[in-house]
């Protein structure tokens, strides 16, 4: 006699049920992931070193456009410091923008420095970009130390300093760099005239 075959969930069903839970893991890990990533992009925005952390040291192995600042000069300041490299097209895009903001407030005392990761074997193409987007301010070289300790992950990237040696904001942090070495120059004389006991 035959037996009737037992009706249930044979082995094909039972795969597609693990191939259906290792999808709903995936998915969980993707959105985990993802959730992650926005988190740390808010603790650590891509714009590397942001308002309140103090200036690291400006070390380059060499300089175009001048010779390099010391801290003497720069003591008191309010600065902007640009990072690029000669093969960065949105950096030759920012250019513009920058060299009109050094027309504007070089003349006031804020003083411009340009920093790259780029090494003496390009100095070629760095004096090639630097005349073509008409960057006049003192541009150093090889700065890889520097823009490591700004946290540097992206380019072009800007930063303003004000006269405190601490950021005073970045390209990412919004608002525009006009605005924020306005804002610098500000902060400064509030704490020149606090330091000297006056009123505002």
């Amino acid at each position: 006699m035959s037996q009737a075959a037992t009706s249930g969930p044979g082995p094909s069903s039972s795969g597609r049920k693990v191939v259906g839970l290792l999808l709903v893991v995936i998915a969980i890990a993707l959105v985990s992931l993802t959730f992650s990533m926005f988190l740390r992009q808010q603790v650590a925005p891509r714009g590397g070193l942001g308002e309140g952390s103090p200036m690291p040291p400006i070390r380059a192995e060499g300089w175009l456009n001048g010779s390099r600042p010391t801290p003497d000069s720069l003591k008191g300041k309010v600065l902007v410091v640009d990072a690029w490299a000669h093969w960065c097209g949105p950096c030759k895009a920012e250019a513009p923008h920058l060299v009109e903001a050094y027309d504007i407030f070089h003349k006031r005392g804020v003083v411009f420095i340009a920093l790259t990761s780029d090494s003496e074997d390009k100095l070629r193409e760095m004096k090639e970009f630097l005349a073509e987007t008409k960057i006049t301010w003192p541009c150093g070289y090889g700065a890889k130390d520097t823009l490591r300790a700004l946290g540097t992950e992206f380019i072009p990237q800007v930063w303003v300093v004000g006269t405190d040696g601490k950021i005073h904001w970045n390209l990412d942090e919004g608002g525009s760099l006009e605005a924020a070495i306005e804002d610098a120059l500000s902060s400064s004389k509030v704490a020149d005239t606090h330091a000297a006991g006056g009123k505002l």
